[in-house]
């Protein structure tokens, strides 16, 4: 339904185009928009070839759907690692990661590194700086 198709092939929701099958995955269908990565997250765990991969229950279900309607009237907040992030300002940019991570001296402590990302709209540019945990480097 998402994609705009009467019907899903079994449960190949993640597939790729190929030489003869179109592809069914969301975010390839409609680059740049994170709302499909949300959505694709919500299939993976419903469209199983096993039972035992699925969700329990509706109630399992209804939990992500809150979740993922939560996370969708909150943009810029950062989806899924790879999928595109929608700027907070003008929503309709990424932010994209720049260069090396920034070393910026604290009076208190030790050095502290910052991912520096810039919103690829030219018409923002708006620039975020992310601490660097250095425990997940």
């Amino acid at each position: 339904m998402v994609s705009g198709r009467k019907s899903l092939e079994f449960w190949y929701y993640a597939r790729l185009a190929t030489a003869s099958l179109p592809a069914n995955f969301l975010p390839a269908l409609f680059p740049g928009d994170p709302t499909m990565q949300v959505i694709n997250e919500i299939l993976a765990k419903c469209i199983v070839e096993h039972e035992k991969d699925c969700l329990k229950s509706a109630d399992e279900l209804l939990g992500l759907v809150d979740q993922a309607i939560a996370f969708l009237r909150s943009p810029g907040l950062r989806p899924s690692a790879g999928a595109p992030w929608l700027c907070q300002v003008c929503c309709k940019g990424h932010y994209m990661p720049q260069g090396p991570p920034i070393q910026v001296e604290q009076p208190s402590a030790a050095r502290a590194k910052f991912r520096v990302h810039v919103c690829d709209n030219v018409d923002c540019h708006r620039v975020e700086l992310f601490w660097k945990d250095p425990a997940r480097s």
